[in-house]
């Protein structure tokens, strides 16, 4: 494959049949980057290791849908902003969006009709670039043997769902539950959820956000004691049709089973993942207490539940 390089305004563009970039190797002015992604044809403009000062602010909405990638910094001056279409994205891996005074708060970043500030960036900036989904707050509390978790969204687009996910050394996240999100609306929105059996100690806890096109971010993680923990919980009981089962997912999957007070299998549809089961009961089940058989690294536990 044949590479042709061109130098425009000592910004570096690489252009080849399947893939177009454009290098910001100085300082730039709106009208300077805008020249380097005409003549490259460029669709992604990359800030390397290092930090690029914008010579005023950037509108790069008449470029069309771009991505920008930062590997080193990006700084704002005192009023810049930077202005792109709804289609464009930004990632940032080992660099990051500074201002004048270091880690400031001028920063500003239009996308569409959507505003973005330096407040919201630790929770919509990721892989997929800026989310239209704004986290206002995201704490937790200990109920009994139980954490409670809360979040509220001040405006969403196009959201999903949220994933709950949870750590007890702060590093490997396991995904303990899911709660649908709003989809599109502008008002604010509080979401909760219970984590019925964490582990004694410090448990650590983030949330993925997931649009519908599969883009996510991360909250921050935030960490809550439990100084017990409940070994396994079925939810609700009594229940109607189905039933959530949670244990501490650091013990592994679990081979689930349900039985009728006559000891006989009852023929239950059961999905999740370790610690996070869904059993649904069968259709004409009768009413009445069943049990539900969890055994994990050899051990076996039986909790009882009532169909009503």
């Amino acid at each position: 494959m044949k590479y042709f390089f061109f130098l425009v305004s000592a910004l570096t563009c690489l252009a080849t049949s399947v893939y177009t970039q454009c290098t910001l190797i100085d300082n730039r002015t709106q009208a300077q980057v805008l020249s380097c992604i005409s003549t490259c044809g460029c669709t992604t403009v990359i800030i390397p290791a290092g930090t690029i000062d914008m010579d005023g602010s950037w509108d790069l909405t008449s470029a069309g849908n771009i991505s920008i990638s930062i590997s080193g910094n990006l700084r704002f001056g005192n009023g810049e902003s930077l202005t792109l279409t709804a289609g464009s994205s930004i990632s940032i891996s080992g660099g990051d969006l500074v201002t004048t005074g270091g880690q400031g708060t001028d920063i500003k970043i239009t996308k569409g009709t959507r505003t973005f500030t330096a407040n919201d960036l630790a929770t919509v900036v990721s892989q997929g670039g800026i989310l239209p989904v704004q986290l206002s707050s995201f704490s937790g509390n200990q109920q009994e043997k139980q954490i409670s978790l809360h979040w509220q969204t001040s405006t969403e687009l196009n959201n999903e769902k949220f994933l709950i996910e949870t750590s007890t050394e702060g590093e490997v996240f396991n995904r303990i539950g899911e709660i649908a999100g709003a989809g599109t609306t502008t008002e604010p929105q509080d979401y909760t959820f219970t984590h019925h059996t964490p582990s004694a100690g410090i448990n650590y806890y983030r949330l993925k956000q997931v649009d519908f096109d599969g883009t996510f971010a991360y909250s921050k993680v935030i960490a809550i004691n439990a100084p017990g923990s409940t070994d396994v919980f079925a939810f609700p009981n009594p229940a109607k049709d189905k039933i959530t089962l949670q244990y501490d997912y650091s013990k592994g999957a679990g081979n689930i089973q349900l039985f009728d007070a006559l000891g006989r299998r009852v023929n239950a549809s059961i999905g999740g993942y370790a610690g996070n089961y869904e059993v649904k009961l069968p259709e004409g089940l009768a009413k009445g207490t069943y049990w539900l058989k969890v055994e994990r690294s050899g051990q076996v536990q039986t909790v009882p539940v009532v169909k009503e």
